[in-house]
């Protein structure tokens, strides 16, 4: 492990509130009775691409396969970003009768890290009634 792993791995940092949020909207598209109260957030680690494909189908909706890519993905916006890509965020939620995971915010940043072959700081939502789950 590099040292920079290190440090990174040491000391994440948080998402940020509206990451939350938006990983809550997504989520609420399967089921629009989830409130951020009923949430618990923790850390799960410094991921790569491949290791993130445990909590969602990512290559269905990858839309980046090149450094070129960049260029038109999202208006150019990720052909900029500098080293500090903030948090993703997975969301662990009941959907009828089981609990459903997958990327809720963040894939934006998914797709310049399968480009750039980056680790993303990631967090998951986990609704009370899928704890144990």
């Amino acid at each position: 492990m590099r040292y920079r792993d290190l440090v990174s791995e040491s000391s994440p940092p948080k998402p940020l509130f509206r990451d939350l949020q938006d990983a809550l909207e997504h989520a609420s598209n399967s089921n629009d009775t989830l409130v951020m109260d009923d949430f618990t957030v923790s850390y799960i680690g410094y991921l790569t691409v491949d290791e993130l494909h445990q909590y969602d189908d990512i290559d269905a909706w990858l839309e980046v396969d090149t450094l070129d890519d960049l260029e038109d993905f999202r208006n150019g916006f990720f052909s900029d970003m500098k080293k500090h890509v903030a948090p993703i965020v997975v969301i662990k939620y009941p959907d009828e009768d089981t609990c459903r995971e997958e990327i809720g915010d963040g894939r934006g940043r998914i797709n310049y890290a399968h480009v750039t072959g980056i680790k993303l700081h990631t967090y998951v939502m986990v609704h009370r009634d899928c704890i144990n789950d």
